[in-house]
């Protein structure tokens, strides 16, 4: 029961995150790992320009920032951290 409990809350929150809509303002880096964990090696995988078209699959939290999760239109998936210039949250 706790299992399931835990698995219906997990989901909730993803499809949560996945509501969110974003537009690229500035060039962003892609990360392999999400920077919140402070990954001592985090491998850049790509570059998303101004417009391109993503989707949104995770957001995570730090101390004092937030963390993305994003698809671009090819299939490409990484992290970037949010810095109050590089995105815009559609509403």
């Amino acid at each position: 029961m706790l299992v399931s409990l835990g698995v219906a809350l997990w989901l909730r929150d993803v499809i949560a995150d996945r509501r969110n809509k974003i537009e690229i303002m500035k060039p962003i880096t892609l990360l392999e790992k999400a920077p919140r964990d402070y990954p001592k090696e985090n491998k850049e995988i790509g570059k998303i320009q101004i417009g391109e078209r993503v989707k949104v699959l995770r957001i995570g939290y730090g101390k004092d920032f937030r963390t993305w999760k994003i698809r671009d239109s090819m299939g490409q998936e990484g992290w970037f951290i949010e810095d109050n210039e590089n995105i815009k949250i559609k509403q």
